[in-house]
């Protein structure tokens, strides 16, 4: 039985993105690295990661022809962008919704997908609206309390439960805004504590902040946040 082909990629746009044009050149099947690992069936098998995004972009070129990719570093860039924005979407298909856009890219074009004419296009799209959505009402709708802790440092604290892979986005956005102070932000999960431009990921007992007081502080934001129709599970964003 011959071996299958694959190519593997890790979780980074560009990754994502050269593994969908590296599968048609050497006819192979792009799968995420943490699957190709538990693959039952023997293959052979190429990283996208072991060649530059420039050298797979200049193989496809001569390939396939200028009639079937003649793009612009800006046009692949915002690809890129639309990409990681959309692998921010909390769901297990999320691979797969992109490689499945990418291929309908890579056969009608920037004009095809742009117009949101096939169904992987709006789907991909939907996500991306959804991931930029859920940041912009992140940022403009949690509340920080300013409290007071044993080492004298202005720390502001605040909750939230995000739906998508945003978090780190969100905590860099009121870094910039309250720099000198630190930013403690309670997930389901665990909390976020950021410092001194470091950003760390733990439980509150391991943190220099005491957030076991804070839960009256909690309920009223969260009876706030389902009164403005801020629920965690509303997907119409």
């Amino acid at each position: 039985m011959a071996a299958i082909k694959v190519v593997t990629f890790d979780s980074t746009a560009e990754s994502v993105f050269k593994a969908a044009l590296l599968a048609r050149l050497l006819n192979a099947i792009p799968i995420h690295r943490q699957a190709a690992s538990e693959l039952l069936f023997q293959s052979t098998a190429a990283s996208a990661d072991d060649f530059p995004l420039s050298d797979v972009q200049l193989d496809y070129l001569l390939h396939f022809g200028r009639d079937r990719f003649n793009y612009s570093q800006f046009d692949i860039e915002q690809l890129l962008k639309q990409i990681s924005l959309a692998l921010r979407y909390n769901a297990p298909d999320r691979f797969e919704v992109v490689l499945s856009f990418l291929d309908r890219f890579l056969d009608g074009g920037l004009n095809y997908v742009g117009n949101a004419l096939s169904r992987e296009a709006r789907e991909f799209y939907r996500r991306i609206r959804s991931v930029r959505r859920e940041i912009e009402r992140a940022k403009g709708f949690i509340h920080f309390e300013l409290i007071s802790v044993e080492d004298g440092k202005e720390t502001l604290y605040g909750r939230w439960d995000f739906k998508h892979d945003v978090s780190d986005i969100v905590i860099a956005f009121f870094i910039q805004r309250f720099p000198n102070r630190r930013i403690v932000l309670a997930l389901p999960g665990g909390t976020l504590m950021a410092e001194d431009g470091m950003v760390k990921l733990g439980t509150s007992n391991r943190l220099p902040v005491d957030c076991s007081s804070r839960d009256d502080f909690a309920r009223f934001w969260n009876a706030y946040y389902k009164v403005q129709g801020l629920s965690r599970d509303d997907d119409a964003i």
